[in-house]
């Protein structure tokens, strides 16, 4: 396997996704004594409608008319961290964003700033 995409957040290194040579994705975080570790990230969580779309046609590969694109940020006062998944079929023209969060980003942000 080999790494094809890195997503991260600007001025963050707490969280990164990497989009691997198979289609899988894993996330790069830290523990709280900041460590390094990876995660496996569910296949169901990185996919919309049109991925099972593309999946489910016999005839075209999925990967000569269909794009995706993962991105990462951090929205609210807690830094909850997000991550959209966009998916586009240029053979039917239709894409979709499905807009999640992120496993284990929950109040990363709080957790480290109080006293």
């Amino acid at each position: 396997k080999s790494i094809v995409n890195v997503t991260g957040l600007v001025f963050d290194a707490s969280h990164a996704l990497l989009q691997l040579s198979d289609s899988s994705v894993v996330q790069y975080r830290h523990d709280e004594s900041g460590h390094p570790f990876l995660v496996p990230i569910s296949q169901s969580m990185c996919t919309t409608f049109i991925d099972d779309d593309v999946a489910a046609l016999i005839d075209s590969p999925p990967q000569q008319h269909h794009s995706k694109k993962l991105s990462l940020a951090r929205v609210g006062s807690e830094g909850m961290v997000l991550f959209a998944v966009s998916s586009f079929n240029e053979s039917t023209s239709r894409g979709a964003i499905a807009l999640r969060a992120l496993p284990g980003s929950e109040n990363q942000i709080n957790s480290t700033s109080k006293p």
